[in-house]
This record gives C-alpha cells, structure tokens and sequence, in this order.
C-alpha cells in the first residue's frame, strides 16, 4: 500500500510542477526546485510509510572543513529535542545536506512543494554566504517548515 501511496504522491506532484518528468523522478528521486537539487526516496518495506527528502544545500562557504564539520555538528545537537531535519555531509562530494523524513499519509502534492520551496529559499541563503548561523535561524523557528509531519 505505502508503495502506492508514494507513486500516487510523485505523479501528482510532477503534475503540479508541469514540466517535471514523473518517469525521471521515478527512478532516480531527483528533482531541482528554484535551482536547488533534492532527492525523494521512498525506502519500501524498510521504512514503508516515510519519505524521505534530502537538500543539498551547496557548498561549505567560507570556513575551513573543520570549522563547517563543528557547526553542522552543533547545529545537529541543538536540534536534537526536534523531530524536524537533521544535516550531514553528502558521503561523495563532501556538501552539506539537509535530511528531513514525512510521513507519507501526512503529505499532499502542494504541501509537498509548499516545503521544498521553502527549503530552496533557506539553502539558497546558505550559497550566498550566510551559512550556518541562517541555517540553524532558520530551523529553530520553523522557517522550514516541519509541519509536514504529524510526529
């Protein structure tokens, strides 16, 4: 059932975004919203009522490695009490991400752009230089929004 209701979900969606191609999004989950890339999984039976969405949220910025591995950390561990987003290094090419997970029957195909949207706004923020300090702004008060979820 929860397979149905992700491709139900993707269809829609693709639909609403016209000139998005489902089948591509099907099998790959990547989808670039105001030129920011995501990626939509759905992991089946291991997680079978959830999808998943990650935001690449661009380059580390100004700081060195060091400094931007410390914050995405802190950032992590002040949001820790949240069911919201946590970031994380993409294990390929190094870029943060921001990993966030919805239940599937919470979500609708406008809700669903509503909230890349506003993930977009805020990692676009990120890639003109206000990094880390706008990120976890931006998460503390619910400017991403994390009512998507009904945890």
């Amino acid at each position: 059932m929860s397979e149905a209701k992700y491709s139900s979900l993707l269809d829609a969606f693709c639909q609403l975004c016209e000139g998005v191609d489902p089948t591509a999004v099907h099998d790959t989950g990547a989808i670039f919203v105001d030129g920011i890339h995501f990626t939509l999984m759905h992991l089946g039976e291991a997680d079978p009522e959830t999808l998943y969405v990650i935001c690449e949220l661009g380059p580390l910025g100004k700081a060195d490695e060091k400094t931007c591995h410390r914050q995405l950390l802190e950032i992590n561990f002040s949001m820790a009490y949240q069911a919201g987003p946590h970031l994380a290094l993409d294990p390929d090419s190094g870029t943060p991400v921001m990993i966030s997970r919805f239940p599937l029957d919470a979500l609708t195909p406008e809700s669903l752009l509503d909230g890349l949207g506003a993930t977009a706004k805020m990692a676009q923020r990120w890639q003109s230089g206000e990094g880390f300090q706008e990120v976890e702004t931006a998460l503390k008060q619910n400017a991403v929004k994390i009512d998507w979820s009904q945890e």
